[in-house]
């Protein structure tokens, strides 16, 4: 006979499911924040893009060699061409053939880019850009055109836009915030299990 069974420990701490939910809130809030920075830096330099109609070429000056994308524009609730539709739609590649003349008057090699869409409001509208290519440009002045720029002309579409890639993001910030996240639920579970455990001897 247990004198003091009513001070009996039936496992963890009830406290150990408040330190996991924490964990899960911090996890969640850290992986909301990374989201929301990540987005916020996308917008601004969306900002700084080049932009011109569809039926007129992008005049790029580079300083600096690097990664640089090539966007198709369109205005926010806007009415878009059945062409462009379809080409936002699938769930493919886009292939949009671009032309990018180089300094020297040669082709630039252009390949597809992924991830790098954003939205950005400028003095005349609110523009949601649609990544269509991209390719490694060095010093000098570029042209970019949209070949078969007809075919994407529409009152919805804005034009296309050009500038470097958006930097490569933090992948530990996010799998930091996933793993405490995880964590968290799994502190959570364990304190259910030791707990129902215990119980089950505590009646035995």
């Amino acid at each position: 006979m247990n004198p003091r069974g009513y001070f009996l420990r039936l496992g963890p701490s009830r406290w150990w499911y408040v330190v996991g939910l924490g964990l899960w809130v911090a996890g969640f809030v850290g992986l909301f924040g990374y989201g929301y920075t990540l987005q916020s830096q996308r917008a601004a330099a969306a900002e700084t893009l080049q932009r011109a109609a569809l039926a007129e070429p992008v005049v790029v000056q580079v300083t600096e060699a690097g990664g640089y994308g090539v966007w198709l524009e369109t205005t926010v609730g806007g009415e878009r061409p059945e062409t462009v539709r379809r080409l936002l739609d699938s769930a493919q590649v886009r292939l949009v053939d671009v032309r990018v003349t180089g300094p020297d008057g040669d082709p630039v090699p252009v390949g597809p880019t992924f991830g790098n869409d954003h939205r950005v409001t400028t003095e005349s509208a609110q523009l949601q850009g649609w990544g269509v290519g991209e390719m490694i440009l060095t010093p000098g002045e570029y042209q970019i055109t949209l070949v078969d720029a007809e075919a994407y002309t529409g009152p919805g579409v804005a034009g296309l836009a050009v500038g470097p890639l958006p930097t490569a993001a933090d992948g530990r910030v996010f799998a930091g915030g996933l793993l405490t996240s995880v964590a968290g639920l799994l502190v959570c579970l364990m304190t259910v299990v030791l707990r129902q455990r215990a119980t089950r001897r505590a009646s035995m």
